[in-house]
């Protein structure tokens, strides 16, 4: 569990950006903004991960690790201002995205 804790802060760094149901503090294109990159991304994994929002963000739990299309979703998360990790939960790879803070 040691090689999580570096994860564990970045979560609530990623909080601290904003959180899901803190929507009103964001503006209408950030949140439409997030939306569609979920949407993206979905679209990307279609059945080789299992994607939920937490933090203002995104965890992707790869569970097909050979056809899972790596290099786009990163490139798609990056080119849309997250910061994205990767590490191992349950032998699965795991990769954590949050909006840049300012």
């Amino acid at each position: 569990m040691d090689h999580l804790d570096g994860l564990k802060s970045k979560n609530k760094e990623c909080g601290q950006s904003y959180r899901q149901s803190d929507t009103a503090s964001l503006g209408e294109k950030e949140v439409k903004s997030v939306r569609d990159v979920r949407e993206s991304i979905e679209l990307i994994v279609s059945g080789t991960a299992i994607m939920n929002t937490e933090y203002g963000g995104f965890s992707i739990e790869v569970i097909d690790p050979v056809r899972f299309p790596y290099g786009d979703v990163i490139t798609t998360l990056l080119r849309h201002g997250f910061e994205v990790w990767i590490t191992l939960r349950d032998d699965h790879p795991l990769i954590m995205a949050c909006i840049k803070g300012d």
